[in-house]
């Protein structure tokens, strides 16, 4: 894999090592209507255009770089993340910090091709060059999609033959969506949920993993407003949780906890996985 999307993954979260069909209720589609465009307008950036993306430059932790297309050869600016910091994880496993992540992949502005990678073969370019005028990818283009969620589809388009997570690649461009309140952040979830579902039956209840996308999973219905169908999975993991060979045991109980209180509340908003204020030191 690509340092920069290693890079992109490591800053999300030391955890991730990285069939069924998806649950689409009317509910979803209702919720859907309620993103407010609005705000993808007042959060325009001042450049790629091209993409939904609400990421500015912020200084040395994300700055703008030149890159040229491998295809085409044209020159383009894209942000680039630089030295960051985050303090924990939301409950869908984007980092807490002082900045947004994850830092948009470079897409080539004339064509939709995705800079994932630094260095390309030559058969890469052939295989990606006729992916990126197929008609399916280039409506994606066309739609001005989330980098992550092309990146995403043209590695559907050409088979994965790199054996990316696409759960993972797919949970990024959730977290773009979500930073510019776009409609498009139901379709995305979804199209995680689907990939998350088929990761899943890889792992075991001793993996971090397994427990890792048991919270993504419904966490994510949660945050389109599917409520039921989020508190539907929980219950059908009922009082199984990390047992004591699971390294980070804790912290997926409490995120648990979390998950599950803000179902009960119907609140779709954001959560940090960290004690609600207020509570009692943890025991020395």
């Amino acid at each position: 894999m690509d340092v920069r999307v290693i890079g992109a993954i490591a800053a999300c979260s030391a955890l991730a090592a990285c069939s069924a069909n998806i649950h689409q209720s009317d509910q979803v589609v209702l919720n859907e209507k309620a993103r407010d465009e609005e705000s993808l307008e007042a959060k325009k950036p001042t450049y790629a255009g091209h993409i939904l993306n609400c990421q500015q430059s912020l200084g040395h932790h994300l700055s703008e770089e030149e890159y040229e297309c491998p295809i085409g050869g044209e020159k383009f600016m894209s942000l680039t993340l630089g030295t960051h910091s985050t303090y924990g994880r939301h409950l869908d496993w984007e980092p807490v910090s002082y900045m947004e992540f994850p830092a948009p992949l470079p897409v080539c502005p004339s064509n939709g091709f995705v800079i994932y990678k630094k260095i390309f073969s030559e058969d890469e370019l052939r295989i990606l060059g006729a992916a990126i005028k197929s008609p399916e990818y280039m409506k994606e283009f066309k739609d001005k999609n989330a980098s992550y969620f092309l990146f995403g589809r043209l590695l559907e388009i050409i088979g994965n033959p790199d054996e990316y997570d696409l759960w993972w690649v797919f949970l990024n461009s959730t977290w773009e969506a979500d930073q510019c309140g776009a409609k498009k952040y139901s379709r995305y979830a979804l199209k995680t949920i689907d990939h998350a579902r088929n990761a899943l039956t890889q792992y075991h209840e001793t993996d971090d993993e397994y427990w890792m996308l048991n919270i993504i999973i419904p966490n994510l219905y949660r945050r389109i407003g599917d409520f039921e169908f989020a508190k539907s999975w929980l219950e059908k993991l009922g009082a199984r949780r990390p047992g004591d060979d699971v390294g980070d045991r804790e912290f997926f109980n409490l995120a648990f906890m979390l998950l599950e209180q803000a179902i009960e509340r119907r609140d779709q908003s954001q959560i940090a996985i960290e004690p609600p204020a207020g509570s009692p030191p943890e025991a020395e």
